[in-house]
């Protein structure tokens, strides 16, 4: 038996899968464009095409988990995710950042997390699709600046988040003298 899959249009906004199609076979699938952004009355959806073996619950799909097209590639969507991350920087934020990168990455490079002081290596194993998702990280400014440790040639790349704040705290406290 073929392969199947399932396409998803997914919401950007909240990553709420809004219809799903299939179980399809690949060659049914391939007629669809994975990775389209869709934009209808100011609400952008994108659509992902998943394998059926790749879903843990099929239908459940509200979180803005990494996709990729049919050759293990990551979509526009993904890189986008990673270009306009929306979190505040801080130390478990920038966690969460590189944690997503790290489910996109390819088994053609890797990466190294060391928990001890908070650095992240990604070697790209000179397989595109992992260079993308550096480029994508580069083109987030803010990451880029605030955890960029080193570059080598060879596509060897260090970030650390040792230096960000911790959580920031949400709880507003004041103080006034003539209490």
């Amino acid at each position: 038996m073929s392969e199947q899959f399932m396409v998803h249009i997914v919401r950007m906004s909240d990553g709420e899968t809004v219809k799903e199609m299939g179980p399809m076979s690949e060659s049914k699938a391939e007629k669809v464009h994975d990775g389209v952004l869709i934009n209808l009355n100011t609400t952008e959806y994108f659509v992902a095409i998943k394998s059926v073996e790749c879903l843990d619950e099929p239908g459940d799909q509200t979180d803005l988990s990494p996709t990729f097209d049919r050759h293990g590639y990551p979509t526009e969507v993904t890189l986008r995710i990673i270009r306009e991350w929306k979190q505040p920087i801080t130390k478990e934020s920038a966690r969460d950042f590189f944690t997503y990168c790290c489910d996109c990455w390819h088994e053609n490079g890797e990466f190294l997390i060391e928990d001890a002081d908070d650095t992240i290596e990604f070697h790209t194993g000179g397989w595109s699709g992992n260079e993308d998702i550096i480029s994508a990280i580069q083109a987030n400014v803010l990451i880029w600046s605030m955890c960029w440790q080193e570059s080598r040639r060879g596509g060897h790349h260090v970030f650390s988040v040792a230096d960000l704040p911790g959580a920031i705290d949400h709880e507003l406290t004041t103080e006034r003298g003539d209490e």
